[in-house]
């Protein structure tokens, strides 16, 4: 049984990684605490691994403009997505600072969507 289409969980979950960027960029554990599933890991595009208990602290200085593109779903399970989608930083220039490939897993857990695994790298700017 579907619980969505492709369409509308693809942006159910482009929904939820912007809401993240959001808390990224203000610190909001109470965003972080709803949204990272309580065995979350990530490794981000520096190499370091995360787990949920590390957000918002993990976070240091103002967050630089982010942006999220090229989203892809791919549905595993009824209660399990991977997102794979492009963020690019764009510098106070206007000019694009770094790039990073992502994939996010999340996982349908008492009727919501909570991300379970994240994963940074760096990609070259186009």
């Amino acid at each position: 049984m579907t619980i969505m289409t492709d369409k509308n969980l693809t942006e159910t979950l482009v929904a939820l990684e912007h809401r993240l960027l959001e808390a990224g960029a203000t610190a909001c554990a109470a965003t972080f605490a709803e949204l990272l599933h309580d065995d979350f890991v990530e490794i981000g595009k520096s190499g370091r691994r995360f787990v949920k208990s590390d957000f918002p602290e993990a976070l240091s200085g103002p967050a630089p403009a982010v942006s999220l593109s090229d989203p892809e779903l791919r549905p595993v399970t009824d209660t399990l997505a991977l997102l794979l989608y492009t963020t690019t930083v764009t510098g106070r220039d206007g000019h694009i600072a770094s790039q990073a490939r992502r994939s996010s897993l999340w996982q349908l857990t008492d009727g919501r969507w909570q991300m379970i695994f994240h994963q940074g790298t760096p990609a070259g700017i186009t």
